[in-house]
């Protein structure tokens, strides 16, 4: 007979992966009962348990120890207790056991007989939220030979599940990548990630690939696969390789929405990613450092005119060079700068334009809780950052052409005025209201606002943009200096705005135009103008998503602004004062206005006006001072209202943010 170390050496088990299975069960024999396993079998279990867990035959930490509950243990005399306790003794602790329970019942049962009869909290050593087929997978996916012949699906708490290949086939819109897709090594890995960098196609080595189809069945089979219940617990997250028509991409979400609503799919998610690349030939502040260090435009005060000139697409290239003194010394440089031609002459355009965009998203979405957060203060840092450049190249120049006139004419100061406002930031709706978060002087605000009105005389025939804009200007300025003279008159203000919106406004104006409209014309007495606010709130609603849908997703509308208690200008109270009501320390106030205490300040509570109003459908009807107008306002959280039936009173505070109205601080009306 063998002795114990002569099987060890025999069966090798620490070389290799091995698999030691044990169902109690031997070929041919009835299933015994309690009383019989533990005399006829139970010394037998716990010598084999013993020889297992010597360290000659595997060495301590190097095993693992899986109980499969597939149905309640009831007993604490069950052979699979004794079983439990003797593997605890043996390897002194939990560490190495895992218990894999069917459902919560048999997970319950099974932690208070081992807490009976060992003293143990085994809870952390248990799952019991996983399907059958979570566990099988799971199981299946540990056993090497299985990593590379089947592809497995991760699911809730790190489990997995096999893909069938039939099912697979099924999805031939898709192009599924597994957990164990990458396994084994892939030689050209670098190469594919590096050429995938540089602006190379998406494949699933970096991410996924999909192409756009009508894919909402196949991803819904995909997020339900090997779940009974109506609730999956993993996310599908469907990767998109640079797809430009992001309105499509809309239309692909909503297709998602409402199969998953019409199957009746309970927290549904589906993460669409289109993973765009950039260019890698149009930073512009690098641009423009490059071509300074050029002698065609080398840094004195002409020639860095003339690439002003040259940027902004004023001036052609070749009418440089005809002109340049230094133009045979400098050929090779303009047959260079030549090729780019096309570029360099939209430089500043789309400097410019992706200045603005940004701007209009950090001044209009926040965190998840509708105001900045740090993160953002930083990116905002560096927008400025890049501003200062483009200012210092295209604002902060007199153009040669129009200085060859010394009487400074109409088209010259309009020029200066522009040019004043672009320097200021102040030529665009949200680089004014940026204002209302930053140190300015009044006299600053007073000279844009100075500017705006010389330029919407009606003799200079200003834009629509142009009078929005002196509209925010007047709004703003009034916050820092309600007496200044440069400040309109409330009713001159509104007279404006109307005028505004019965002219043709550009698409890109539309926002801005509906919202102030909406603050200014809130009905509040005295001023009961409102002028069919209700289509006004869709509208901007419509305009909010088409200028911000490609980065609203997963962030708030900041909220620029509290009704007050006060008529005319001071009915707008901004953030900022209310923060100074309560301190000036920038995180303390952020986590006031997170968990709600903020509407709870007295200070507070005077400078701002309640709503009231009913609610209804997930949103709350706003009552009004005008008869039978009643106006949609959403929750700033849509659980404050997830108590109350439809119909219910309440009374909240009404922030304006570009995407509408906000309920804020939402209580059952008295």
């Amino acid at each position: 007979m063998e002795s114990v170390k002569e099987t060890a050496i025999k069966l090798e088990l620490p070389k290799n992966t091995s698999w030691v299975f044990c169902n109690g069960g031997i070929d041919n024999e009835e299933p015994s009962d309690i009383n019989q396993w533990f005399i006829n079998k139970g010394a037998s279990v716990r010598d084999v348990i013993s020889f297992l867990c010597r360290k000659d035959v595997l060495p301590n930490k190097r095993f693992l120890v899986i109980f499969l509950l597939l149905s309640t243990v009831r007993e604490k005399m069950d052979p699979l207790v004794e079983t439990f306790s003797t593997f605890w003794q043996e390897l002194r602790g939990t560490d190495q056991i895992l218990c894999l329970c069917d459902n919560e019942n048999a997970f319950t049962s099974w932690k208070d007989l081992i807490e009976t009869r060992c003293g143990v909290d085994i809870s952390g050593r248990c799952i019991y939220e996983l399907s059958f087929a979570e566990v099988n997978g799971t199981i299946l996916s540990l056993w090497s030979k299985n990593r590379r012949a089947i592809r497995f699906l991760p699911c809730g708490g790190e489990s997995k599940v096999p893909l069938e290949k039939k099912f697979e086939r099924s999805l031939n819109a898709l192009e599924v990548l597994c957990v164990n897709q990458c396994e084994g090594g892939n030689e050209d890995r670098v190469a594919i990630e590096e050429n995938f960098y540089k602006g190379g196609n998406v494949s699933w080595k970096n991410s996924a690939k999909l192409d756009f189809a009508d894919v909402a069945d196949q991803v819904i089979k995909l997020l339900m696969y090997s779940y009974d219940e109506q609730t999956p617990r993993i996310p599908v997250l469907l990767m998109m390789d640079d797809f430009d028509d992001v309105e499509k991409v809309y239309d692909l979400q909503q297709v998602i929405e409402t199969e998953c609503t019409e199957k009746n799919i309970q927290s549904a998610k589906v993460i669409l990613l289109n993973c765009m690349r950039s260019e890698s030939s149009e930073v512009g502040l690098l641009v423009i450092d490059l071509l300074k260090k050029t002698p065609v435009f080398s840094p004195d005060g002409v020639r860095h005119d003339i690439l002003n000139q040259v940027l902004s697409g004023e001036v052609k290239l070749e009418s440089i060079e005809r002109s340049d003194p230094r133009c045979n010394k400098n050929r090779t440089y303009y047959v260079i700068l030549r090729k780019f031609e096309d570029v360099l002459e939209n430089l500043k355009y789309r400097m410019k334009l992706n200045i603005d965009y940004l701007e209009k998203l950090y001044v209009n979405l926040g965190s998840g809780f509708g105001v900045k957060d740090t993160r953002e203060q930083i990116a905002q840092n560096e927008l400025f950052r890049c501003f200062r450049e483009y200012r210092k190249m295209f604002c902060e120049t007199e153009s040669a052409h129009l200085l060859k006139n010394k009487l400074m004419n109409l088209k010259m100061e309009l020029h200066l005025a522009r040019q004043f406002l672009e320097r200021e930031k102040a030529d665009t709706y949200s680089g004014i209201l940026s204002c209302l978060s930053k140190e300015i002087s009044a006299e600053r605000m007073e000279k844009v606002v100075r500017k705006y009105q010389f330029i919407c005389k009606p003799r200079h025939n200003p834009n629509p943009k142009d009078k929005i804009n002196l509209i925010y200007a007047s709004v703003v300025l009034s916050h820092f200096k309600l007496e200044s003279q440069c400040v309109m008159p409330y009713p001159e203000l509104i007279k404006i705005l109307v005028q505004v919106l019965n002219e043709p406004t550009p698409s890109n104006d539309s926002l801005p135009l509906f919202f102030i409209a909406v603050v200014l014309m809130w009905p509040m007495p005295p001023d009961l103008w409102h002028r069919d606010l209700g289509r006004l709130i869709l509208q901007m609603k419509t305009a909010y998503h088409n200028a911000l849908k490609e980065v609203y997703n997963g962030k708030s509308p900041i909220v620029h602004f509290v009704l007050g208690n006060m008529p005319g200008y001071r009915r707008l109270v901004h953030i900022r004062a209310i923060q100074r009501c309560i301190t000036d320390a920038e995180e303390q106030f952020a986590s006031l206005w997170r968990n709600g205490k903020i509407w709870k300040e007295k200070k507070v509570r005077e400078l701002l006006r309640r709503v009231s109003g009913a609610v209804s459908h997930g949103r709350i009807q706003a009552d009004t001072f005008i008869p039978h107008l009643r106006l949609e306002v959403i929750p700033m959280y849509q659980s404050q209202i997830s108590g109350y039936a439809d119909g219910s009173k309440v009374s909240f505070f009404l922030g304006f943010s570009m995407k509408g109205p906000l309920a804020l601080d939402i209580e059952p009306q008295c």
